[in-house]
């Protein structure tokens, strides 16, 4: 897990002064990043669906946690008894999930994974109604909250009028291998745009107000 996810999460939930009720949907990174991260607070509690219980129970990292967790038969369960929620899963799936959230109630926070959904267009979309629904919405950018990040924005090195050219490599296994992973695809919300790029984009709109002209593949 991430420094900067974990601070964020912290900081959310050392402000909370009554039991609060996550509700996560993931069985991957949702679990093993975001379930021991909650449960350092006493005043939380996570809910996941069934099929995950057996992932939290087989992992002895996260056996510990098991006393805060209660397994659901259905996603409607956390969507209606969930205080805030928390999503870490790929963006279609996420696109369709949040869909399903609907108007059933206003949540306080809603954590979401990056991209928001396959296409520009649908995640402003996402992000419009995400934010009529919850009290707060953060997504994981972060390169925002890098040592290096941190270190060229104090610097105002961007206010100059210079040009910058930013070179970065791609290491990942499915981008050195022909796994078929939606990470690689970018009709699925991912390759070195849509899943990677888009966190220089944010950290650029964190210096100053940035309007991206074009980007091409």
């Amino acid at each position: 897990m991430s420094v900067s996810t974990y601070s964020h999460l912290m900081n959310i939930l050392n402000s909370e002064e009554k039991p609060h009720v996550w509700g996560i949907f993931g069985g991957g990174f949702g679990l093993y990043g975001y379930l021991p991260a909650i449960a350092t607070q006493k005043n939380s509690k996570v809910l996941i669906l069934e099929k995950q219980l057996s992932f939290v129970e087989s992992r002895s990292e996260l056996k510990q946690y098991i006393s805060i967790v209660k397994a659901v038969s259905s996603r409607d369960e956390i969507f209606l008894q969930a205080d805030s929620l928390i999503f870490a899963v790929p963006p279609l799936i996420q696109e369709e999930l949040f869909w399903q959230v609907g108007l059933q109630r206003r949540y306080k926070y809603l954590m979401l994974e990056k991209p928001l959904a396959v296409s520009p267009v649908a995640a402003m979309d996402l992000l419009k109604s995400a934010i009529e629904i919850a009290s707060s919405v953060r997504i994981g950018y972060s390169f925002l909250h890098s040592s290096w990040g941190v270190m060229i924005r104090q610097s105002n090195a961007f206010l100059d009028e210079v040009d910058y050219r930013l070179s970065w490599k791609f290491l990942a296994h499915h981008f050195q291998s022909p796994t078929n992973s939606w990470k690689g695809d970018h009709e699925c919300g991912g390759g070195a745009l849509r899943f990677y790029g888009i966190h220089m984009i944010a950290y650029f709109a964190s210096i100053n107000p940035t309007s991206v002209e074009y980007s091409r593949l």
